[in-house]
């Protein structure tokens, strides 16, 4: 095999549901558009000893000459809600990882093995100097500039344009931009090994117009109608996975799905233009339906199954701050709006972060007590703690707020603030609090990860059954009357 795609999810378990991810698919199509083979892993960080073996022997051998590993999707620095435990970020100790790193090496002394994803960018170049000399080259930005050009420098001996920082080497999306997202695909071969209805990800924009002061993402702050997929390559690709593969449920990575009525309106022309009806789960803003009363019926027609939700806070102070104003007022109102046009059609999460400056435990508590209260329209919340990474800034309230509130640090991520004094132990054991009080409340709740839909339609479980249990208010094993645990 040419080249050969290693990705992973650290928190992928049966309960939750299993979908194929999206990205390095992305790039696989293009190198295969370059006469290359090339072959995707998924779940690496799940396979045993024997598993690895199998696949390495397999599918890497001396003419392999890329070997790509994605981080998007592996656990951050720090997961989970105990920080005493440890965490592996590679899904295994670091000792394996680095044998099977070395097993490759053996297998592929050709190869250049080279790691991208959301959680490597030059920005973060001082936190990955541990890897130089395990990986060859870092990948910067959006993957498709770089991977075809690493490609054709090994295949066609072109130069290669390599950033350093910190002494890591990087290829960039700076040095080799993407310009045609807007026709850019993703084709599902037989050697994918997609099952028939299988569903799958598919791509409608990337990048946000919104900056809110949190947040990390590349290709935020983009002009409306920036990076859009043009809609009959996005139909015609949708044609072709029902017509190959019989999928019909897709989770859309988009970071605001809705962020102007014209999108949304376009892809409502799309979507219900398929002679088949397509159900997905996504990302969407709440103050975009206040502005938009229409926008709720439009997904809804369209097919949104599942709905996730940045709230952030009800907190008005603290959201200012953040870039998300609304207000308690305004969010319970807007939140009652959606849910009386969906129903329990459509799964809604709403996603909080606690430990915002400006913002006390006791509002924090106000909000549980609305969340964990029968009529609130939100079919679950997800609580985090705010994320400040000393060593790598890349946030604008990581580059500006940290010296004016005053955040020490005990690590990397162990901040407390002086301004308040909140810390993120804080704010973590706040968490397990207020998620242990949410699933008391909602036993259902580990089933409605609104953009998982597709996760569970693949593991059998349908979106009308889904729909059945929140009507009903309960959990799966009780809505199909079983009488043992369900774990997929």
């Amino acid at each position: 095999m040419d080249t050969v795609l290693l990705s992973s999810c650290n928190d992928a378990n049966a309960s939750n549901g299993y979908l194929k991810h999206g990205a390095p698919m992305r790039l696989a199509t293009e190198i295969r558009r370059m006469g290359r083979t090339c072959k995707v892993i998924d779940l690496f960080t799940k396979l045993n000893d024997k598993a690895w073996e199998i696949l390495i022997d397999k599918y890497v051998d001396k003419d392999t000459r890329l070997i790509g590993i994605s981080t998007t999707l592996l656990s951050t620095y720090f997961t989970g809600d105990d920080l005493e435990r440890e965490v592996y970020f590679w899904g295994m100790p670091y000792e394996i990882f680095r044998e099977r790193i070395a097993m490759i090496r053996r297998r592929a002394p050709n190869a250049l093995i080279v790691v991208g994803g959301s959680q490597v960018g030059i920005e973060t170049a001082a936190t990955l100097t541990d890897y130089i000399g395990i990986f060859d080259l870092f990948i910067s930005g959006q993957g498709e500039g770089p991977i075809k050009a690493i490609i054709r420098h090994l295949y066609d001996g072109t130069d290669l344009k390599i950033t350093r920082a910190h002494d890591v080497p990087f290829v960039t999306q700076e040095s080799y931009p993407n310009h045609n997202f807007k026709t850019s695909d993703i084709v599902w071969l037989p050697e994918d090994l997609m099952e028939y209805g299988e569903g799958a990800v598919v791509e409608v924009a990337r990048g946000c117009v919104f900056k809110c002061s949190y947040c990390t993402y590349d290709l935020i702050g983009k002009s409306w109608g920036d990076m859009v997929k043009d809609p009959g390559v996005l139909r015609r690709e949708l044609m072709r996975n029902y017509e190959m593969w019989g999928t019909t449920h897709y989770m859309i990575p988009d970071d605001t799905f809705n962020d102007s009525i014209e999108k949304v309106r376009m892809l409502h022309k799309v979507f219900t233009s398929l002679p088949f009806q397509i159900e997905f789960g996504t990302y969407i803003r709440l103050d975009l339906f206040m502005r938009n009363p229409d926008m709720a019926k439009l997904l809804l027609e369209m097919g949104i199954r599942g709905g996730n939700l940045g709230i952030e806070t009800l907190n008005k102070k603290a959201g200012r701050l953040i870039g998300k104003g609304m207000g308690e007022e305004r969010v319970k109102e807007t939140a009652a709006q959606v849910r009386e046009v969906w129903g329990n059609k459509v799964v809604m999460r709403a996603n909080f972060i606690l430990g915002l400056p400006e913002e006390d435990e006791d509002s924090m508590y106000r909000t549980l007590e609305w969340l964990t209260d029968p009529d609130c329209p939100f079919h679950y919340a997800e609580f985090n703690a705010l994320r400040i990474d000393r060593d790598a800034p890349k946030s604008k309230m990581e580059l500006e707020d940290m010296k004016r509130l005053g955040y020490t640090f005990e690590n990397r991520m162990l901040w407390s603030r002086k301004s308040d004094g909140m810390s993120y132990r804080r704010a973590q054991a706040l968490k397990l609090e207020f998620k242990n009080k949410i699933y008391q409340s909602r036993p259902y709740a580990a089933m409605v990860m609104a953009f998982g839909v597709p996760d569970r339609n693949n593991v059998g479980i349908s979106t009308s059954e889904i729909t059945r249990m929140l009507d009903a208010r309960v959990d799966l094993v009780t809505s199909r009357g079983e009488t043992k645990p369900w774990v997929g």
